[in-house]
């Protein structure tokens, strides 16, 4: 099949793509001579990524108990808030304590995406420095935490800045 393109939304109604078999002619005057097809199942739409929180902090202890506290109100009434708040907090609190955005001056920026009814991404920037492990001992720490919550965490960048990425599944398992 060849792929013709996406029709343009018409007052609200959902974006679907139209697939022509290979080889069939796409004149206007074929159409005319051809018997109405039935029509192509239209798959509704999922809804666009919308940007919920976009805020920097200073690099304080109490900065992230800010944080923490803005973004409650953005994930209020989620199955996952309690998740999304406590990973906010080990990541913000790595930022303020491990990197250059704990020094005077320094901030940390946190971001979040919701994809209505499917996903929360959340993003903790910093703004960098040495990256050291630490003594191996028998609990879970900061971003070790944030794995065993998170549906998929990506860090990346060096000592010049990291961004923390975290995403939350919004669909409940018996829904996906």
């Amino acid at each position: 099949m060849t792929l013709i393109g996406q029709a343009e939304p018409l007052r609200g109604q959902p974006m679907t793509t139209v697939q022509i078999p290979s080889g069939s002619d796409t004149s206007a005057a074929s159409h005319q001579e051809q018997p109405a097809a039935e029509p192509l199942p239209v798959r509704p739409r999922v809804g666009a990524i919308e940007r919920v929180l976009d805020a920097s902090f200073p690099g304080l202890p109490e900065s992230v108990r800010d944080a923490r506290r803005q973004l409650s109100g953005v994930v209020a009434g989620i199955p996952l808030a309690d998740d999304v708040l406590l990973c906010l907090s080990e990541i913000a609190t790595n930022a303020v304590l491990y990197t250059r955005s704990g020094r005077p001056g320094g901030e940390f920026t946190v971001t979040v995406d919701v994809l209505a009814g499917v996903l929360l991404a959340l993003a903790v920037a910093d703004q960098g420095g040495p990256w050291t492990g630490r003594e191996a001992d028998t609990y879970s720490h900061g971003l070790e935490i944030v794995h065993e919550l998170a549906l998929l965490i990506r860090v990346e960048g060096d000592a010049d800045g990291r961004i923390v990425h975290v995403i939350f599944p919004l669909l409940r398992e018996e829904e996906s």
